[in-house]
């Protein structure tokens, strides 16, 4: 299972995906399968105070665009494969931007399934030759902290997992909404335990790609779950 993505969107660089952002953009860098890709990063929310608690973020970041200070961000680290639509993803926004990629890795670190729901929508009606979705998540609360990474794709024709909307109701039916300025990490305070959840889900969705770069991938699997209170993993 070769892949060698054009283009790989990263969709919310927040709590994990800000996490994984230059992990990923230096992998693509430096992988022969990924040295010609592009990274976009989009995120139309910006950095707050509150941020600090879980994401990574300094005094310097506050005010700014999430998208556009990671892209500054791998530019300090010597990564110039980046760029950044600083806007939140719908559909109808995202089909336009599939359209530039003939083979689109799509990396939804969004805390909500109506933007999940929006994505798959919108690679269902586009892409019609290879691409690769992943979308790494995680749960509220302090006793319990779980989390998962879901994939699905198309690799030289050849189908990988399944299309998380038709394993999981939540993402079908979305009891959310495509978020809005301000409305990110309103509980992050209360909620400590998620800086190390988000860490454990960039680190397992960056494991899912090295894996599939390195064609190691089965393609009969579609997702990664882990328990941090039990520190156990498993894969289905």
């Amino acid at each position: 299972m070769n892949f060698s993505p054009d283009y790989v969107f990263v969709i919310g660089v927040g709590g994990t995906g800000g996490h994984l952002a230059a992990p990923l953009a230096r992998l693509v860098a430096y992988h022969p399968n990924t040295q010609n890709a592009k990274i976009v990063f989009i995120d139309g929310d910006e950095f707050e105070e509150k941020n600090a608690t879980r994401q990574l973020v300094g005094n310097a970041q506050i005010g700014l665009n999430k998208a556009r200070a990671m892209v500054d961000f791998c530019a300090y680290q010597g990564l110039m494969n980046t760029e950044c639509k600083e806007d939140f993803i719908s559909t109808s926004t995202f089909i336009p931007m599939l359209r530039r990629a003939n083979s689109p890795m799509i990396v939804c670190c969004v805390d909500n399934d109506a933007t999940r729901l929006a994505i798959l929508k919108a690679i269902s009606s586009t892409c019609n030759e290879d691409f690769f979705f992943i979308s790494p998540g995680n749960s509220d609360g302090t006793e319990t902290v779980k989390g998962q990474t879901l994939y699905w794709g198309r690799v030289n024709g050849q189908n990988v997992g399944i299309n998380p909307s038709e394993v999981y109701p939540n993402i079908e039916n979305p009891q959310d909404s495509i978020p809005h300025k301000g409305s990110c990490a309103l509980h992050a305070p209360s909620r400590p335990q998620l800086i190390a959840a988000n860490f454990f889900a960039a680190s397992i969705t960056l494991a899912v790609i090295q894996n599939l770069l390195d064609e190691e991938l089965n393609p009969q699997s579609s997702a990664m779950f882990f328990n941090l209170r039990t520190l156990q993993t498993s894969a289905s």
